[in-house]
């Protein structure tokens, strides 16, 4: 063997092991972004039962609203007294939750789950780039729900 094999064997192998280091930390940040995107909507959809809730116990609507987050990716708010439907799907690949309902405004149909840069934030934008906060996008489509706007 000469130097210059056994020289160039070992910056190989030292290449491949950088890249297989880059590889496994870009696969483990992805399956961490995955995880907090997920959480983002297990949350929201918290906050959109918790909201339900407080709404059923007010004197004269209990039972109004029948919020339904069985399916994982799925949240489904139904009216008992008209049969009107709110429903948000999670797209966990694209990041995105498509709402459909009535006075669903355009811009407001789908809304994604981004990073804040430099950070592991969440936040979530509708298409307009406008950041929505969690607390707006819920009582905002309860509202047109109850078609109270």
């Amino acid at each position: 063997m000469s130097d210059w094999s056994k020289d160039a064997a070992l910056r190989f192998a030292a290449l491949l092991k950088t890249k297989q280091l880059q590889d496994a930390r870009v696969i483990r940040d992805q399956n961490d972004l995955a995880l907090t995107v997920a959480k983002t909507w297990a949350d929201l959809c918290e906050l959109f039962k918790v909201r339900c809730t407080e709404f059923n116990a007010e004197p004269d609507v209990a039972g109004i609203l029948n919020c339904d987050t069985t399916r994982h990716q799925e949240l489904k708010i139904t009216r008992t007294d008209n049969a009107a439907m709110l429903r948000g799907t999670f797209d966990a690949k694209r990041h995105t939750i498509h709402f459909m309902g009535p006075n669903i405004g355009k811009e407001k149909a789908e809304i994604k789950i981004e990073v804040i840069a430099g950070g592991s934030t969440m936040r979530f934008v509708d298409n307009l780039q406008r950041k929505l906060d969690p607390q707006d996008i819920v009582d905002i489509s309860l509202t047109d729900l109850l078609q109270l706007n």
